[in-house]
């Protein structure tokens, strides 16, 4: 019996679907294996196993060891003789975010205020019903320079004034706020910046306020819990978005991240603390080091800001040894005999600039001196200084393990995510750093970040003459080339030009300003990160000039015989390399 050739044809069409069908299934699909082999492990600060390997499996690590097992469908990092540590995690952070816009969250529209002395929430700052998942942005630039540095999670908080929302634990990758998320809700985040021109605007007034929000919210929780159990015989509970947001704070459930700029901010936290009983994680705190005991005595949480003064001019091409030197020969009863001579006057401001520069930078070593245990947060960093800062740090005391610590094991501790992150073991998210060398040693660079076990290759910016490093605001070019200068002064605007050539040893510097007959030589020119800073003598005395570069645009101060500072601007206009 004869088919018929549209009986064949279905006949055939059916085949063809079922064997590609099964083609299909037999397809398997991209492998989310990662094998990191020969390495250095740094399982947990001070803590390491030589010649390992860490495997990565659907996003976990799965095994750690000597001899383990390398899986058939792994892709492989042979990293003989580099270093493997847990991803960084960052205590605090705004990264994902833009600036609020103008009038935001008590913005200085005063006209849009019936009553200043009670503004709606909004305008006062109490916001702590907003959540940070709204507002992140997973393309914004600020995530990969915070990745480059080697962190793969942060704990993101919005921007604001007083109570400016709920933070959550994101993971640096994703392309979308959604798949960044890793813990949401995790945090109440609240500060000392008062509402502009409304209450409360000042440090009494924020306090009275926290007060009064979180003894309301009390009674409110208990009248809802009351309701809840028999509501037979009760009016319904009050409700409004900003109280409500503390019954998790009340319930022990969510801690409260205090953000302090200062030691008597941090004093006064501490008493708010002490008074209402919530949960705490004291962040900022740069300077921890005028109440480290009181810290260690109280068991709170810290996180340690990675921030601190920029140096001065004169200070930028000074090693430490000599700063040092400069700090002990400190004379506090110096004093200028005549106008003629002021050489000693300026040493003794430099070294006093010098001893309150090093109060900052020894901040954390004197709160683990004194047995307090904290974590980093970048909040007011660059992400691009981190490292190079941490370096000051070790610098001026403080230990390497403990400073790991704080990138890792103390930072999952203070945000709530040990069981997750912070060290390499079995059953924890694969996010590791992979370095050329051990992490704090001059030299070492980061090669890899995973997170989740997707691999980040890292390009290390080539360093620029002059300086210790391009930095990400930088873009690593050159400084060479024509600057257009514009100073700020009391007396009006002063208009110049920069001329800076590269050669084999450094940069070469010339100024001209207004007022000025010829080019004026500049001093050494000194390039860290997105920070340049030279120093020049001119007919008004000794001019130290401090900027930040970003691209062709550079903003500062120039400090004029040490006193007199002006805000000074450059843009260049003829780049050179």
């Amino acid at each position: 019996m004869r088919l018929s050739s549209t009986l064949r044809a279905a006949l055939f069409c059916a085949a063809a679907l079922f064997g590609a069908q099964q083609t299909l299934a037999q397809i398997a699909p991209p492998s989310r294996t990662v094998a990191i082999t020969g390495a250095t492990v740094v399982t947990a600060p001070g803590q390491s196993i030589d010649g390992a390997t860490v495997v990565i499996r659907d996003g976990l690590i799965t095994d750690v060891g000597i001899g383990v097992a390398i899986p058939y469908d792994a892709r492989v990092i042979e990293a003989d003789s580099m270093y493997v540590y847990a991803g960084f995690i960052d205590a605090l952070s705004y990264v994902g975010q833009e600036p609020p816009r103008q009038n935001q969250g008590g913005g200085n529209n005063q006209n849009q205020v019936a009553d200043r002395g009670n503004p709606p929430f909004d305008r006062a700052g109490l916001e702590p019903y907003l959540d940070v998942r709204d507002k992140l942005d997973a393309t914004h630039s600020s995530i990969e320079a915070l990745r480059n540095q080697g962190f793969t999670a942060a704990h993101a908080v919005p921007r604001g004034r007083m109570l400016p929302g709920s933070g959550a634990v994101v993971l640096l990758q994703g392309d979308t706020a959604d798949e960044m998320i890793l813990a949401a809700d995790v945090s109440m985040f609240a500060q000392f910046q008062g509402g502009q021109g409304v209450y409360p605007g000042t440090p009494m007034a924020m306090m009275a306020k926290m007060r009064q929000l979180y003894r309301e919210a009390e009674r409110r929780h208990a009248l809802s819990a009351l309701y809840s159990d028999d509501p037979q015989g009760m009016s319904r509970p009050p409700y409004d978005p900003v109280h409500s947001s503390f019954f998790p704070v009340i319930e022990g459930d969510t801690p409260v991240f205090f953000h302090v700029d200062d030691a008597l901010e941090a004093h006064r936290a501490l008493t708010l603390r002490e008074e209402l009983g919530f949960r705490m994680i004291l962040t900022g705190l740069p300077q921890g080091y005028d109440l480290a005991e009181k810290l260690a005595r109280s068991g709170v949480p810290i996180a340690v800001t990675t921030d601190f003064p920029r140096k001065p001019g004169w200070m930028a091409s000074v090693k430490r040894d000599s700063l040092m030197t400069i700090m002990e020969n400190y004379d506090p009863d110096v004093r200028t005999a005549t106008w003629r001579d002021t050489e000693a006057e300026v040493r003794s401001l430099e070294a006093r600039q010098a001893m309150a520069r090093e109060d900052y930078v020894s901040n954390a070593a004197t709160l683990a001196d004194a047995g307090a245990r904290f974590a980093f947060t970048s909040l007011d960093t660059r992400a691009g200084n981190i490292h190079d800062n941490i370096g000051e740090m070790l610098a001026a005391g403080l230990d390497t393990t403990v400073a790991l610590a704080a990138l890792t094991t103390q930072a999952a501790d203070v945000i709530g995510m040990s069981r997750a992150m912070g060290t390499i073991e079995r059953g924890k998210l694969g996010n590791v750093v992979i370095t050329s060398g051990p992490l704090f040693r001059d030299g070492s660079d980061i090669k890899h970040v995973l997170i989740e076990g997707q691999i980040y290759d890292i390009e290390s910016a080539a360093p620029e003459r002059g300086g210790r490093g391009a930095g990400e605001a930088g873009g690593g070019r050159s400084l060479a080339g024509t600057w257009t200068v514009l100073a700020q002064t009391p007396d009006g605007d002063i208009g110049g030009t920069f001329e800076v050539s590269e050669s084999g040893d450094g940069y070469r510097g010339w100024l001209t300003y207004d007022g000025v007959s010829q080019a004026i030589p500049v001093d050494t020119i000194t390039v860290e990160g997105s920070s340049v800073s030279f120093s020049f003598s001119s007919p008004d005395g000794r001019i130290s000039v401090s900027m930040t570069r970003s691209g062709n645009e550079m903003n500062g101060t120039a400090l004029v015989d040490g006193a007199n500072a002006v805000s000074i601007s450059m843009e260049r206009s003829n780049p050179q390399g």
